[in-house]
C-alpha cells in the first residue's frame, strides 16, 4: 500500500529538506520505491526550480520526475507563500496540490512530503498545512530545532498536529546553528511530551549518515 510522510518542523530553517533527503535515501535501502515532493517551495532561480524541490528530487527514486509534479506551486520570491503567490497573481490550491501527488504515487511504495516553513505557517488564506496531510493521509515526521525555547516550540508543534487530526510518526531532534547547551536534557524533556518515536539526535555540523533512520 501507498503511504505518505509529512516533513515539518517547529519553524524554518531547522533542517526539514536535510532530514527528508536522508528519509528518501533510507527507505530506498530497504527497496521501496520512493519519491520526494515539495508542493510550494518559495525561492526560484530563473528557471523556476526550487533549491529543496531539487534536493528531493534527485535523490528520489526517479530522479527525472516531471518537476512540476515534485514542485507543482513554484515561486521566485522567498518568503511566505501566501505573500509569494500573489506577487505572482497565482493561487495555491489543493486539488492541484493532490493532482500533483496522484502522478508521484503512481509508481511508488512512499511519497515524502516537505511542507513549507512551520507546521502552523499557512499556506494562504485558506489553505494550512493540516489541510494538505490530512488530504493526502500523510503521517507527520516533526523536525524539532534544538536551540533557546525548543520545548516551548515542540510542545506547541506536536499539540498543534495532534489536535488537526494528523498522527506524528516520530520526531528527531535537529540542532541548529544557534546551538543548545542542553541539547540532551531538552531532548529528554521533550521526549515526555511527544507520543512518538524519537528517531535521532542530530548535533550541530554533524554529517549524519541516512542509514540512521533505519527505524522506517
Amino acid at each position: 500500500m501507498q503511504s505518505n510522510l509529512y516533513v515539518t518542523g517547529t519553524d524554518t530553517d531547522i533542517g526539514k529538506t536535510w532530514v527528508a533527503v536522508r528519509l528518501i535515501q533510507a527507505l530506498r535501502d530497504t527497496g521501496k520505491k520512493v519519491q520526494g515532493m515539495k508542493p510550494v517551495a518559495s525561492g526560484c532561480d530563473d528557471n523556476g526550480n526550487n533549491d529543496d524541490a531539487l534536493q528531493l528530487r534527485y535523490v528520489s527514486t526517479n530522479a527525472n520526475t516531471p518537476y512540476n509534479h515534485v514542485n507543482p506551486f513554484a515561486f521566485k520570491d522567498a518568503i511566505a507563500p501566501e505573500y509569494a503567490a500573489k506577487n505572482e497573481a497565482r493561487e495555491v490550491t489543493l486539488d492541484g496540490i493532490l493532482r500533483a501527488h496522484a502522478e508521484l504515487a503512481k509508481d511508488n511504495d512512499v511519497v515524502v512530503i516537505e511542507g513549507a516553513g512551520g507546521w502552523l505557517s499557512p499556506i494562504n488564506e485558506e489553505l494550512d498545512q493540516a489541510d494538505v496531510a490530512r488530504a493526502l493521509n500523510a503521517e507527520a515526521i516533526l523536525v524539532v530545532g534544538m536551540r533557546l525555547g525548543a520545548i516551548h516550540q515542540a510542545r506547541a508543534a506536536a499539540q498543534a498536529i495532534e489536535s488537526s487530526g494528523v498522527q506524528i510518526k516520530a520526531w528527531i531532534a535537529n540542532e541548529t546553528e544557534q546551538g543548545d547547551p542542553q541539547f540532551d536534557e531538552n531532548v529528554a524533556t521533550i521526549q515526555r511530551y511527544i507520543n512518538a518515536p524519537l528517531w535521532a539526535k542530530i548535533h550541530r555540523n554533524e554529517d549524519v549518515p541516512y542509514w540512521l533512520f533505519d527505524q522506517t
